[in-house]
């Protein structure tokens, strides 16, 4: 399968970002996993650009090892011209996701919130996981259970939407791993 000169300007900008080989696996798979979603969703009508699932999956965590990595990577990607992948990167952690409203940035904040590392885990397993690591701070607690309960809310609009549970579009994920296929 041969990448749009877009995509191949999101796959050099994330290989050009320094991120080590664990992150650029993750954002390999959140890429997939939001083209499989986006077009699970677009099969039931929803219009999504699904060349953009995939490229704001594959740029979402494009910064991850900085500091406020969903702002750094805004910033990183804007000025390459990126402006679409720069808002997914910039919303994708949650707390900013309406989950009323089903997009691009709605389906790669979803996707990145089964995933961890490069495994499915489920929304449940992904925050029990990061309560546990922060479990220190009540401040940036606060934050966690918000993107908790967004994660929770799209999960659902997405199960109904697609009658069936997010994850069972992981059996077609393969089929949009565009790296694998190239």
């Amino acid at each position: 399968m041969k990448l749009t000169e877009r995509e191949e300007m999101c796959l050099d900008a994330l290989n050009k970002s320094g991120q080590p080989d664990r992150v650029l696996n993750h954002c390999r798979s959140i890429a997939a996993l939001s083209a499989a979603l986006g077009n699970a969703l677009a099969e039931k009508g929803i219009p999504l650009d699904l060349s953009l699932c995939w490229r704001g999956g594959l740029l979402h965590d494009v910064c991850r090892t900085r500091r406020r990595h969903a702002e750094t990577g805004k910033a990183y990607l804007e000025e390459l011209g990126l402006t679409d992948e720069a808002r997914i990167c910039e919303l994708h952690s949650g707390e900013d996701i309406d989950p009323d409203i089903i997009d691009e940035a709605a389906v790669v904040c979803l996707a990145d919130k089964l995933v961890s590392c490069a495994e499915y885990v489920g929304v449940e397993e992904r925050f029990r996981y990061t309560r546990e690591r922060f479990a220190h701070d009540t401040e940036l607690l606060k934050l966690i259970d918000r993107r908790h309960a967004v994660a929770r809310a799209l999960y659902e609009r997405v199960q109904t939407i697609i009658d069936a549970p997010p994850e069972s579009v992981l059996k077609t994920a393969d089929k949009f791993d565009k790296l694998r296929l190239v």
